[in-house]
Order: C-alpha cells, then structure tokens, then sequence
C-alpha cells in the first residue's frame, strides 16, 4: 500500500527496545530546551542564520574515521557523519568534528533510529559539483551542517515530538513510483548495468562473516633493515565483513 501522507499509517510500529545502557546519558526534553530555538530544516536558507539550533531523527549514520588535517599533514582530524530528518519530506547531512576519542564517543552513544537535538551547528552550502555527496546521502535541501566538540552539541531529544519523529524512520524518502522490484532488476538486469536503482525491501537476515588476517610484523635484521613479515602465529586480526539478504516483496499498489 502506498503511503497516503498521514502519520497514522504507521501506528502500528513502534520503536525496537533499545538495550543499549544509557542511565548515565544525558538527554534533554521540552523544558531543558525552553531556552533555545529550534528550526524546521524546511525554514531554513543559505541567508537565514550562520548557527542554528535542530531536532531530528537520525536516518542513517556511518563510523568514526580519520581526516589528514589540511593545515599540518602530521596530524590528524575525525568526523561523524550522519543525516538527519526531520519531516516526511526533508532531511539533511551532518558532519560532527572532534578529538579522536570524542568523535568515537558520539558514535558509541548515537545510532539509527535516535532522535536527537544539535546545538549550535552551522549551515554551509553544499559544493554545487555534487562532491559533498559522492559518499553520502543525497539530499533534498542545499544546504549541509556541521558542528564541532568546542562550539556544538548533540543530545539525546524527549520532547513532545518525539514520537512523531520516530516514525520518520518507517517513511519512505522516495517517491512510492520510484522503486524497482527485484524481480524487475532481475529480468532486466543487462539493461540496467552500470545504474542505480532504489528498493524497498525487507530484511530477511543477516550474515556476518569473520576474517582472519595474520599481523604483520617488522622484524630488523643484522643490517638494521626492515623487513615487512605476516605470519600465522601471534594475534590475530578480526575482520568483520555483514553481509544483508533482501527479502521481495509486491509492488507498490
């Protein structure tokens, strides 16, 4: 069935427990808020303010990773990223910067699914080559926020919309025309090379798949030169490698 626009949809879906121990996390709600103004992404423009405050949902995240710092190539800076929505029909990429062991922080506490409040964050244009989202999502606003560990904030979010923004994450950001089967990709598959589809799909089940790396070690010799040697004894290193099956379902009526 496809979604009429009515949030009542979705009234049968309710958020999975979250098991994750957060007694010790703080989060804010209406009142903690009370003295802060938060704008919609849809009010929001290039000419309306440098630092804004939003609440959010988190629709897709990605790990901690390492930037080589543009000023001192000895050092290093790291980034969350991350979109956030905030209505059926807007949504946004996020890019937090920190400390090696902050940046790992917010990703250890934030996940899919969180809805959440940022602070002080600043709205940048989004390059107009379309780099800021070659390994991103893409969005349907110009525009991108970032924020950093000395100036924003993110915090868990209680307040009356709560609930309302959860059931973002059950809303489909595509058109509901605008999706492939995958009996279609299947019949149609050489036609299709080389392009990118959308589905909407379910998943069955989940694959983890461990690999084993021998540690590389460098032993010196004699002549004090270094010689790169992989061994099978010793510690190992796990690789984790998910793997997702899809499971079809009817086209969209």
């Amino acid at each position: 069935m496809a979604w009429s626009g009515q949030f009542s949809d979705f009234d049968s879906f309710t958020r999975q427990n979250d098991k994750r121990n957060t007694s010790n996390a703080r989060s804010i709600n209406a009142n903690d808020n009370k003295d802060k103004t938060n704008i919609k992404l849809e009010n929001i423009n290039l000419g309306y303010s440098s630092i804004v405050n939003v609440v959010g949902l988190i629709l897709s995240r990605e790990d901690a990773r390492s930037v080589q710092s543009r000023k001192n190539s000895s050092t290093e800076r790291f980034v969350f990223n991350f979109t956030l929505r905030d209505s059926p029909l807007f949504y946004v990429n996020v890019t937090f910067w920190g400390k090696e062991q902050n940046i790992k922080d917010l990703t250890d506490r934030f996940h899919i699914g969180d809805v959440v409040c940022l602070s002080n964050v600043q709205v940048q244009a989004k390059p107009q080559d379309g780099s800021d989202e070659k390994y991103k999502s893409a969005t349907p606003v110009p525009f991108c926020l970032s924020g950093s560990e000395n100036h924003s904030n993110i915090e868990w979010y209680n307040g009356p919309e709560s609930d309302t923004l959860l059931q973002l994450q059950h809303v489909p950001i595509k058109a509901t025309n605008d999706f492939y089967t995958l009996e279609d990709i299947q019949a149609n598959g050489q036609g299709l090379h080389g392009e990118h589809v959308n589905l909407l799909c379910v998943v069955r089940k989940t694959i983890i798949r461990i690999n084993l790396i021998s540690e590389i070690k460098d032993i010196r010799n004699k002549q004090k030169r270094t010689t790169h040697f992989s061994g099978t004894s010793g510690r190992k290193l796990i690789s984790l490698q998910r793997e997702y099956k899809v499971k079809k379902i009817h086209p969209l009526q």
